[in-house]
């Protein structure tokens, strides 16, 4: 998200702006939404929370139907010829990095499950997920989180992933391409949960 202010008195035009905006992003960037939205407090305000003027909100129990019609909704109002930036304000096809294990060969080699996850975890996020830790500064009393993570520009990958060690007894450890099947897949973003009680 990038906030711009322009100068007072500025001879520029906020929606011709926009528009040539729109057309040199879309030239450069086809795969890639983009929105103008308010930044000033009142237009927030007035639109109850929402980032945009017009909020669509597609909810129900099946995740497929739901996306089916949440695109003929896009579709009808992406006709709409004074709409601008008609797009999903969230991510339906996130990337995602998918493993699969063989339970019954990590079995074989006396891999658990759980040390799958912890390694996994502190490979492509961080220990302090799964093994928090802390150092109290003498000095100051302070305590301080300490953790090991890999760099994210080191796994870059699907085989970075696969290349993963997995720690089991005894200090020994297995690449996890040996137990288990690291492919790449999509995932929608984020789950929005609304509970109810009869």
């Amino acid at each position: 998200m990038v906030q711009v202010q322009l100068k007072s008195g500025a001879p520029i035009r906020i929606e011709e702006l926009k528009e040539r905006l729109r057309k040199k992003f879309a030239a450069q960037w086809p795969d890639v939404s983009f929105s103008f939205e308010p930044s000033d407090i009142v237009s927030r305000v007035m639109s109850l929370g929402a980032p945009t003027p017009i909020d669509v909100a597609v909810s129900g129990p099946n995740l497929a139907a739901n996306r089916e019609f949440a695109e003929k909704v896009k579709d009808k109002l992406q006709r709409i010829s004074t709409l601008r930036d008609v797009q999903f304000g969230q991510a339906l096809d996130y990337p995602t990095v998918d493993v699969a294990v063989n339970r019954e060969r990590a079995g074989l080699m006396g891999v658990k499950m759980a040390e799958v996850s912890r390694s996994l975890v502190a490979a492509t996020s961080s220990s302090r997920f799964v093994v928090p830790n802390y150092w109290a500064d003498p000095n100051s009393g302070v305590a301080y989180q300490v953790q090991v993570q890999v760099p994210p520009s080191y796994m870059d990958s699907v085989e970075e992933a696969e290349n993963i060690p997995i720690n089991f007894s005894e200090g020994k450890s297995v690449l996890l391409r040996n137990i288990a099947r690291v492919t790449e897949g999509t995932t929608v973003g984020q789950y929005d949960v609304t509970t109810c009680s009869a």
